[in-house]
């Protein structure tokens, strides 16, 4: 997380083990589409298990840093807003740090 520039409340961490669909659907679609711009593709791990870590960003709590890893290594994730008109951004894009100043 250190890497991405963002500072997060490690205790206040979640974590969720997660199923990688075989097929995905139009919404899981547009969610690789966005690992996509970052540098991921989740289709590499349809029908794995994958943990979900989510931590809030200390700089901007309205957000939180969701990481997707397989076997202790990070394939995808996200910074999210918790506001129901939030957004969504991939790791590593410009808007995050938009996000994050």
């Amino acid at each position: 997380i250190k890497r991405l520039g963002v500072d997060v409340v490690k205790s206040a961490e979640s974590r969720k083990e997660v199923q990688i669909p075989l097929h995905f659907s139009d919404v899981y679609k547009r969610y690789n589409n966005l690992q996509k711009t970052a540098g991921y593709d989740l289709s590499l791990y349809k029908g794995e298990t994958a943990v979900l870590y989510s931590y809030p960003a200390k700089d901007a709590p309205e957000f939180r840093v969701n990481l997707l890893c397989y076997k202790d290594r990070v394939i995808g994730g996200d910074m999210s807003s918790a506001k129901l008109s939030g957004k969504m951004v991939a790791l590593k894009s410009e808007e995050m740090k938009k996000c994050l100043n």
